[in-house]
């Protein structure tokens, strides 16, 4: 899909800044990395359809109860073609908690290439900015609504681990992608990060190294016979 290709171009790049006006009426300027927190940028079709609400209460939710969201102090802004008073309406409704602009003329859909999703609707697609500013991934899906957060999550992790002192010994692509914690630990399988970031074991000689194998611990599994790695 064109929109897809024109977003996507756009990963590993700055996010650009912009401004439009909030569902309060108050206008919002948007600067990457000013802050230092990491930003889920998303757009979707129309506010108070089904899959819009589907998608922004599945980020209400989990920004409310889970670890890693407030881990990262993770900035939410939503964005939509609809005018201030459909969005406060939606705002309203729905009880969200995070900033949800009003994009009525396309400027900034055109900006981030957004374009258009099935049978002629504005597109859903969600941008992960990182602290630095930095689009790190684009998901663009109209239908599967409630995965947007879930790449919302998975970026969240990522990036939390990546400001460990000890990530430069984990290859996220594998961790992310390929991982199976039953294989290598013995445990059932499960989130690779749960949450907990502040330990990890090497495979040989209980110190770690450039040559050693380094797992993440499992949730509260304990592996306190094993040093934290050498920074």
């Amino acid at each position: 899909m064109p929109s897809q290709r024109s977003a996507r171009n756009l990963v590993g790049r700055h996010a650009m800044p912009f401004q439009l006006p909030s569902s309060n009426g108050e206008t919002f300027r948007f600067k990457p990395s000013v802050g230092g927190r990491p930003v889920a940028l998303f757009f979707f079709p129309a506010a108070g359809t089904i899959g819009c609400v589907l998608q922004s209460c599945s980020i209400r939710d989990a920004s409310n109860s889970k670890e890693i969201w407030s881990m990262a102090s993770c900035e939410v802004i939503g964005i939509s073609g609809n005018t201030v008073e459909e969005n406060q309406r939606f705002v309203d409704d729905h009880r969200l908690p995070f900033t949800v602009l009003c994009d009525v003329d396309g400027v900034v859909r055109q900006m981030y290439g957004t374009g258009k999703g099935m049978f002629g609707y504005d597109a859903r697609v969600t941008f992960f900015i990182d602290s630095h500013g930095i689009i790190r991934e684009v998901y663009d899906s109209f239908i599967n609504a409630i995965a947007h957060r879930k790449f919302i999550e998975k970026w969240l992790e990522r990036t939390e681990v990546e400001r460990q002192p000890w990530s430069k010994f984990l290859d996220y692509e594998s961790i992310l992608t390929d991982y199976d914690p039953g294989t290598l630990v013995g445990e059932e399988p499960g989130s690779v990060f749960a949450g907990r970031f502040s330990r990890v074991f090497s495979d040989s000689d209980g110190t770690a190294s450039d040559d050693d194998t380094l797992y993440l611990t499992l949730g509260d599994t304990d592996f306190s016979p094993f040093p934290s790695p050498r920074t």
